[in-house]
């Protein structure tokens, strides 16, 4: 990430301190919230978060906790985010609630606010959707989604709730279990054709951003189209 990007905390609900990167836009920018891969960091999506700021969206990426430097401290230990137990995946949710909360804080004019995740960063807001109040109109870019990630599930009543979000699904033809979950998505909330893009690629997550740049400036052009809707 470039040298513009200010260094941000915020903490969750039950105090946990998250730690990331804020990119400021112009004034009235719309708002992108990216959430990385599980067991990466934010860094991960840096090049993607510049990108987006060149074109004046203000950018939020964080470390979701127990990732980089969001770590959890549990009975005197260091708890890394391999050994996260249910009640902090369950917490991943509310912690993206309250990254909402920090940009709305800092870019007080924006009309939309996206949300980008990878991989586990995609399920969670998936998980945000489902809980969120359905006045609530977030704009989301699922990128390699799951549905089950063991401790966070997308079950049935989650997807009931997911019916008519604003969603794009994002995966390789060649990457099983995302492509899966998409093509489970699409069924069960009767998304459109214009609600998903899957590449020829069996790459994960960031990785598939990594390798095929032309991706990259598609979603660049889709969500500048959609700022401007």
């Amino acid at each position: 990430m470039t040298a513009f990007a200010e260094s941000v905390s915020f903490t969750g609900l039950d105090g946990q301190v998250l730690k990331g990167d804020f990119l400021p836009g112009t004034v009235s920018s719309n708002v992108v919230i990216m959430l990385h891969m599980k067991g990466r960091t934010h860094q991960d999506l840096g090049f993607f978060a510049d990108k987006l700021n060149q074109k004046h969206f203000a950018v939020l990426s964080y470390d979701m906790r127990g990732h980089g430097e969001s770590l959890v401290e549990r009975d005197g230990k260091i708890i890394f985010w391999d050994d996260l137990n249910r009640t902090d995946y369950q917490m991943l949710a509310s912690d993206l609630q309250r990254a909402v909360s920090f940009v709305q804080s800092r870019v007080s004019t924006a009309s939309k606010i996206y949300l980008l995740g990878t991989d586990l960063g995609a399920t969670v807001i998936l998980d945000f959707l489902s809980q969120a109040p359905t006045e609530n109109q977030y704009h989301a870019i699922l990128i390699s989604p799951g549905l089950d990630y063991g401790e966070l599930d997308i079950n049935k009543e989650k997807l009931d709730k997911l019916k008519g979000r604003d969603l794009l699904l994002v995966s390789g033809r060649d990457d099983g279990y995302s492509f899966f979950s998409c093509q489970y998505l699409i069924e069960h909330l009767n998304l459109k054709s214009n609600q998903h893009k899957f590449v020829w690629s069996a790459r994960h997550g960031s990785a598939l951003l990594f390798e095929d740049p032309n991706l990259v400036n598609w979603l660049i052009q889709f969500l500048q189209k959609k700022g401007k809707s």
